[in-house]
């Protein structure tokens, strides 16, 4: 897998917060935000901005990784898979922040203009959220669950005692999942 092409998409949904308006564009944060006018210049500053974050972002958490990988080779710790496992969620919580942060970045340049239209209304905002969800993902979300269980098993017996609240894991995904379908099959079917 390219990490590249993974950063082009991330460009793409980035740029589909502009939409064309004449001679320049209309910015929306998350595509739902408040909107305002921008020239086509503005635009193109804001992309080169959000592609030279996300290079930075790619770069520091390949270096974080390969640091973390270096540093784990060195030591001896038993239960490695664990370890990576609380590593995977200690470096992807700030990069969930930092991403974040690039994606509304426009926003915090521009909110000191005139806003030209209010935000969405709240109905129309969860339908787009909804619209931004496949149906894939929401497949693929309780096999993560078993994936993650699958780890849990490989240090605590998940058949017996508190291991069993591991189960918790695979159920709740699975639950949100079909939640979110129920609710995005629902929602394509009202409009």
């Amino acid at each position: 897998m390219n990490p590249f092409k993974r950063r082009n998409k991330a460009v793409k949904a980035f740029e589909k917060q502009f939409e064309p308006d004449g001679d320049g564009y209309i910015y929306r944060k998350y595509g739902t935000g408040s909107a305002y006018r921008i020239t086509s210049a503005e635009r193109d500053e804001f992309i080169a901005d959000f592609r030279h974050a996300m290079r930075w972002s790619l770069i520091g958490v390949i270096a974080a990784i390969l640091v973390f990988a270096a540093a784990l080779s060195a030591l001896d710790i038993g239960e490695k898979s664990l370890v990576f496992f609380g590593f995977g969620v200690v470096i992807c919580l700030p990069l969930f922040l930092a991403i974040k942060q690039m994606y509304a970045a426009p926003e915090f340049r521009l909110q000191h203009r005139k806003t030209a239209m209010r935000g969405m209304p709240v109905d129309e905002r969860k339908r787009y959220a909804l619209a931004q969800i496949s149906y894939w993902q929401l497949a693929v979300l309780p096999l993560l669950g078993l994936l993650v269980l699958g780890w849990i098993a490989e240090v605590v017996d998940v058949k017996s005692g508190w291991g069993l609240t591991a189960w918790l894991i695979p159920i709740s995904f699975a639950l949100i999942a079909a939640v979110q379908g129920w609710r995005k099959f629902r929602v394509s079917r009202e409009g």
